[in-house]
């Protein structure tokens, strides 16, 4: 109890020590330790992009007078050039003065409504998505490169720009993941999403999981996110914690082994003294 007291008060209890026990000699390994394997380098010079061939020639001057001329000894290095490749687009022009309308060349389709081109952005999607790089450190790596940009612009690059593709995307981890189930996971959670009080709701299993945002528990905003139509259900088990908006989903419900077992340790409301009563009216009944 003093421990505990001096734990709550931020103070260290009693230090737990060793007792003096003479060290033991180490028991022999009764394992078969196999042989070791056969290492092997694979050659990589062939799986390597050539950018550039840069010849190399001998000092003259350095050479004997009975040197013969030998070829080439090809050596490969690798190495990257990160740099800069801004573009001054310069657009033709014409005025007609009949329409009073000026005809202007247009841009490459990459870079149209943008400030910045297509590579830049799949570099600062590289870094995220792949680097796991946060946004403002993203900002850093690109001002010592030269480029000028906002931790703002980088966010909408990663977001918004590329909204409609994520989403396909994601949608479509949603239907192969459903479509090859053989169960899956169901659950939600009170967010706070667009300055409301919403719901994120997740469903998973060990092959793939999906999350979306609903503004409220009602079954027919959860079903029509299935898919369903009046009175359908998915005929793949699905486990949950029994929630009623989760009923109308499955033909097949399961119950998280961690609901499962709550009821037991949770008292009666009505006789307040047999913490079974609730688990047995609930499922035996």
């Amino acid at each position: 109890m003093k421990d505990e007291i001096a734990y709550l008060k931020g103070e260290k209890g009693k230090p737990k020590i060793k007792p003096n026990v003479p060290e033991k000699p180490p028991k022999p390994d009764s394992r078969v330790v196999d042989k070791p394997k056969k290492w092997n380098k694979n050659a990589k010079k062939p799986l390597i992009k050539i950018d550039r061939v840069e010849r190399l020639y001998v000092d003259k001057t350095s050479l004997p007078p009975d040197a013969v001329r030998n070829g080439f000894r090809t050596v490969i290095k690798q190495d990257i050039r990160i740099e800069t490749n801004n573009v001054e687009y310069q657009l033709e022009q014409y005025y007609s003065h009949s329409l009073h309308k000026v005809f202007e060349a247009d841009l490459p389709e990459d870079v149209q409504k943008t400030e910045f081109g297509s590579t830049l952005k799949a570099f600062i999607i590289g870094l995220h998505y792949v680097g796991r790089v946060p946004q403002n450190k993203i900002k850093e790596i690109l001002e010592n490169i030269g480029v000028i940009i906002s931790e703002g612009t980088i966010s909408n690059i990663l977001t918004k720009e590329k909204h409609e593709v994520f989403t396909a995307e994601k949608e479509a981890i949603f239907e192969a993941g459903m479509e090859n189930a053989d169960y899956f996971q169901i659950d939600d959670t009170g967010a706070r999403h667009m300055g409301t009080n919403q719901y994120l709701d997740v469903v998973c299993n060990d092959k793939f999981s999906y999350f979306f945002i609903l503004d409220s528990k009602r079954k027919d905003a959860l079903r029509s996110r299935f898919g369903l139509e009046e009175g359908e259900q998915i005929d793949i088990p699905m486990v949950s914690d029994a929630a009623p908006q989760f009923f109308s989903i499955s033909s097949k419900q399961g119950l998280c082994w961690i609901h499962e077992i709550r009821p037991i340790f949770r008292r009666c409301n009505t006789c307040k003294n047999n913490f079974l009563c609730n688990f047995t009216s609930r499922y035996f009944t």
